[in-house]
């Protein structure tokens, strides 16, 4: 039943494509004529900032991890580095790929980095503490970097469905805000709140937080950590439902 089920949903999303795909490409084709975009250009600008990336790549991951220390117990020592897992985790990031499409590429980098790792060692990156610590101390020296101290922002809450049967946009379009906030009380979570605070001149976000009950809360954690970073703000801009909502300035 469940690969019957499975089945009925690709033969339905094929559908979907000859549908939907033809009339996507004519309206976008129609939207790029009008704005004459300048793909040239486009991927000129691409190429030059990926080749920028890649360039601080390694002096950026050293200087964000030098000073980081962990006690570990007794056990099996991290395969690669606290600097050689960030690395690995912003690769990941920049190029776009899966965990699996990632660990056989990085089987050609190894010739060059030395690391050569299954993709489940890259999925694991993601709750690794060591690697969290290395991405808030990278956040941080970077933001000094670019001398990011009052900033003119704006800022967004989603939600990740933790439930198969429910996507988030779909929820928020039927139930309006009072899709923003669960029971508390609730052991059965149905979605994962992320409110994220970007800096407009820079396109920097500056801070995030997250939350189990609601939007508002992800966005108290997000106003601490302003705190914290020691940034203020000298404007914002937010959908309605954070108006009556406290923030720094």
């Amino acid at each position: 039943m469940g690969r019957l089920y499975e089945t009925d949903i690709h033969d339905k999303l094929k559908e979907l494509d000859k549908t939907i795909l033809p009339k996507y490409r004519e309206e976008s084709k129609k939207r790029i004529e009008g704005e004459k975009i300048d793909y040239a250009l486009y991927e000129k600008d691409f190429k030059r900032r990926i080749k920028k990336a890649i360039k601080i790549l390694t002096p950026i991951t050293n200087e964000a991890t030098r000073t980081l220390f962990f006690y570990r117990e007794k056990g099996a020592r991290p395969m690669l580095k606290p600097n050689e897992k960030l690395r690995l985790i912003l690769i990941h990031q920049l190029f776009g790929k899966s965990n699996r499409n990632m660990s056989y590429m990085l089987m050609l980098f190894s010739l060059m980095t030395g690391v050569d790792v299954s993709y489940k060692y890259v999925e694991r990156l993601y709750s690794d503490p060591e690697t969290e610590a290395a991405l808030f101390n990278l956040l941080i020296l970077l933001l000094k970097k670019k001398k990011i101290k009052e900033i003119d922002c704006c800022g967004d809450a989603t939600g990740y469905s933790l439930i198969i049967s429910k996507h988030y946009l779909t929820e928020v379009n039927k139930l309006k805000d009072k899709i923003k906030e669960q029971d508390p009380k609730d052991d059965k979570k149905a979605f994962v709140y992320k409110f994220a605070l970007m800096d407009i001149s820079t396109r920097m976000y500056v801070c995030y937080g997250t939350s189990f009950i609601s939007e508002k809360r992800a966005f108290v954690k997000a106003m601490d950590m302003l705190k914290i970073l020691d940034i203020s703000i000298r404007s914002i801009r937010l959908d309605r439902y954070y108006l009556s909502f406290q923030f720094s300035s």
